[in-house]
């Protein structure tokens, strides 16, 4: 029997987090799935792991050589079955319900569909829930994920772990297997580019851990400011001028300082400003980055806390 949603999970070298990720999949309340693991090259320890799991509803494959992140999760939905697609990173999980709310949003939802969920990011730090807002009637989705009006992260988002597509729409609009950084944001600019439509269910459904120090299939090729660059310089196509600088600003300001660039920041700011509309919000975050260090950025976000509440925020 065909299972009405196929998840997929691209994984490897951690088995205890691919069994949280797992475990969280086998509570949903929903239970008409398949689970899709693609173990990303030989993994002895995830083979044996995955092997001793006693649920027909969970199969795995294994690639003969690391594919990375992106074309490894192409490989699972090539092998769903179901009519949806849902992400979920290894080191991850699902609230129980997670499944049943986002289906009745997706399936209630304009197709061709691109879901996303609230989420809560764990850090060392903190909890804090993302993203703040939904999408505004007619927002561009890049100006959405990119264009901030405040000082923090997490006003617009979508994290891999809440995205759930058509089968059929994943098939013709595939991650891009040469990426190693912003897999997901170019995968979901390019769907809504081929006429895909945002549905987002705004309960808190997933759970992404940030954990300081700990490197994984979404962080292996470190944060480059040339990647940076390269990638939205490519993409400027499928973002508004507004969202193109924002781009470039927070994220520009955020690698070079850590490289401590001058030229490099000094190359994104005038590439703001020749081909897109600069504001001064990302002015301000771009500043910040280069004058406040981490730290003290984290410091500045515990005391924030006590006003903005539990939703928080993280710069």
């Amino acid at each position: 029997m065909t299972p009405r949603v196929s998840v997929v999970i691209p994984t490897h070298g951690r088995p205890p987090l691919l069994l949280r990720a797992l475990e969280s999949v086998r509570r949903q309340t929903m239970s008409d799935w398949e689970a899709i693991v693609v173990v990303d090259g030989p993994d002895v320890a995830t083979e044996r792991a995955l092997a001793a799991i006693d649920d027909g509803r969970i199969r795995y494959h294994v690639n003969e050589r690391r594919l990375g992140g992106g074309e490894t999760r192409n490989v699972g939905a090539r092998l769903a079955t179901g009519r949806w697609v849902a992400l979920l990173d290894d080191d991850d999980e699902w609230m129980p319900q997670k499944l049943d709310r986002q289906l009745e949003t997706v399936e209630a939802h304009e197709a061709p569909a691109v879901g996303f969920t609230a989420i809560i990011v764990r850090t060392p730090h903190g909890d804090y829930r993302w993203p703040r807002r939904a999408p505004r009637p007619n927002e561009h989705v890049s100006d959405y994920l990119f264009a901030r009006r405040g000082l923090f992260a997490g006003e617009g988002a979508m994290h891999t772990s809440s995205l759930m597509v058509e089968r059929s729409l994943f098939a013709a609009i595939e991650f891009d297997p040469a990426l190693r950084r912003f897999q997901d944001t170019d995968w979901v600019l390019r769907l809504v580019a081929a006429g895909g439509r945002l549905a987002y269910t705004p309960e808190v459904l997933s759970v992404r851990y940030m954990e300081e120090g700990r490197r994984g299939i979404r962080s292996d090729h470190g944060a480059a400011w040339t990647v940076t660059y390269d990638w939205i310089t490519q993409r400027r196509h499928l973002v508004t001028p507004r969202a193109y600088a924002a781009f470039l600003l927070i994220r520009g300001g955020e690698t070079t300082a850590a490289a401590r660039d001058m030229g490099a920041a000094r190359r994104f700011v005038r590439e703001s400003f020749r081909a897109g509309k600069p504001g001064l919000v990302p002015l301000a975050i771009f500043a910040g980055k280069w004058l406040v260090g981490p730290g003290a950025r984290r410091w500045l976000r515990s005391r924030l806390r006590r006003f903005v509440g539990r939703g928080g925020t993280r710069a």
